[in-house]
């Protein structure tokens, strides 16, 4: 779960060094110009995050709407963190039980 926390693509994490491969250069540089900008809304999000996705999911448009109740759920780090870590799992277990019919 750690790893895969790491390998967001927010600058004050690992994951920020994989926009270099994606994003151009013009781009790149003015996201590391908002770096430390960037790192206290990321601090704001974790601290915050859940407590804010309660909040809105409280309200009966959110509430009533399964698609808005998911959408909004992302914003939790939690949910977000589970649904990686439930997909990376998935495809490891689909790598292993491949693992008995690779002839080496």
């Amino acid at each position: 779960g750690i790893a895969i926390f790491n390998l967001i693509p927010i600058p004050p994490l690992d994951g920020s060094r994989l926009l270099t491969a994606v994003l151009p250069d013009r781009i790149y540089y003015k996201i590391l110009q908002n770096e430390r900008k960037i790192y206290i809304a990321f601090i704001i999000w974790i601290l915050g995050g859940d407590t804010i996705v309660r909040a809105l999911r409280s309200l009966p448009f959110i509430s009533s709407s399964p698609v808005l109740y998911k959408v909004f759920g992302y914003l939790s780090l939690t949910e977000l963190l589970g649904t990686a870590i439930d997909f990376v799992s998935g495809l490891m277990m689909d790598f292993w039980q491949l693992i008995p019919f690779l002839k080496i």
